[in-house]
């Protein structure tokens, strides 16, 4: 199974979103940064690129800041296109455990259901696997099929896994991921780059 993370970033960049996709024990990944700000090439500018870049890491580059969900679409489009089994999406701040691709994929593959929810680590508190919600799930890309992310803001990650409410889930009962809020690990500047 060909799985894929989704990273939206705007104005920054993570350098512990890299560490963490490098550090992961599945091998057949990729992860998409879509590099979604107005100066078309920010990520390319101020990021001497890591050797990581040739083995899974692809910088998508959208004619300026298109929005998160547009942003996530274009992800979506290039993993189908490039033949991905199953996506999920990530923040350029969120913390992935090592096992996260693994464990969500082996989810999917043992179960034979369409998505998999694990448990989520979020401001001192552990979130439980649920349909709803976007760093605690992978999707089988056939399973999303011509749906895609709402633009609505706020709420569009509710609305966008809404439109999977009749699947069902595999749950997974442990935390893979920790979700953040802000900027951890991530910068707004090019002068504060530390590759």
């Amino acid at each position: 199974m060909k799985v894929a993370a989704i990273t939206p970033t705007f104005e920054r960049y993570s350098s512990s979103i890299i560490r963490a996709f490098t550090t992961q024990t599945y091998p057949n990944k990729r992860i998409y940064l879509v590099d979604n700000n107005e100066d078309k090439g920010f990520l390319g500018r101020t990021v001497r690129p890591p050797a990581c870049w040739a083995d899974g890491l692809f910088v998508l580059t959208p004619h300026g800041n298109i929005g998160a969900s547009a942003a996530r679409n274009l992800g979506i489009e290039q993993a189908i296109h490039d033949g991905i089994d199953a996506v999920c999406f990530w923040d350029d701040d969120d913390a992935p455990y090592p096992q996260y691709l693994s464990r969500m994929s082996r989810a999917l593959i043992d179960s034979g259901k369409p998505i998999a929810a694990c448990r989520v680590a979020f401001e001192g508190h552990v979130l439980e696997p649920s349909h709803f919600g976007t760093q605690g799930r992978m999707i089988l890309t056939s399973a999303i099929g011509n749906r895609r992310w709402p633009s609505q803001w706020p709420g569009q990650d509710k609305a966008w896994w809404r439109q999977f409410a009749n699947l069902e889930y595999e749950p997974v009962g442990e935390v893979l991921i920790e979700a953040r809020r802000g900027l951890v690990g991530g910068f707004r500047s090019p002068r504060a780059v530390k590759v």
